[in-house]
C-alpha cells in the first residue's frame, strides 16, 4: 500500500542502506538483508511491520525518540497520514 511504501522508504532513509561496517535496512554487516526487508519481500506484511521497532538503538541517548519515529512508522504502514500517525503517537504516549 502506499502507507506501507511511505513507512518502509521513512526507516530505510533514516537507518540507511548498510555497509560491511553498518547494519542497515537492506544490508547488515553480515552481508545478509535485515529481517524487516526478508519479511517484506516475503510479503509478511505483519511481521515486517513488527520489525520497525527493533531499530531503536536501544541503550543510547536517542533510543525513546527513536522508538517514537518507530511506532509513528508502524501506524504510517497502518495507512494513516504523517499527521495522523503523529498525533496516534503523540496520544498513545501522553506527550
Amino acid at each position: 500500500t502506499q502507507g506501507q511504501y511511505d513507512a518502509f522508504v521513512s526507516i530505510l532513509f533514516n537507518v540507511g542502506h548498510g555497509s560491511p561496517v553498518k547494519d542497515g535496512i537492506v544490508r547488515l554487516r553480515t552481508a545478509y538483508p535485515s529481517t524487516l526487508l526478508r519479511k517484506l519481500n516475503a510479503a509478511d506484511y505483519d511481521g515486517a511491520r513488527a520489525e520497525f521497532v527493533r531499530w531503536c538503538s536501544p541503550g543510547t541517548s536517542v533510543s525513546a525518540g527513536l522508538l517514537t519515529r518507530r511506532k509513528a512508522e508502524q501506524l504510517l504502514w497502518d495507512g494513516l497520514s504523517a499527521t495522523e500517525a503523529i498525533a496516534g503517537v503523540q496520544a498513545i504516549e501522553g506527550t
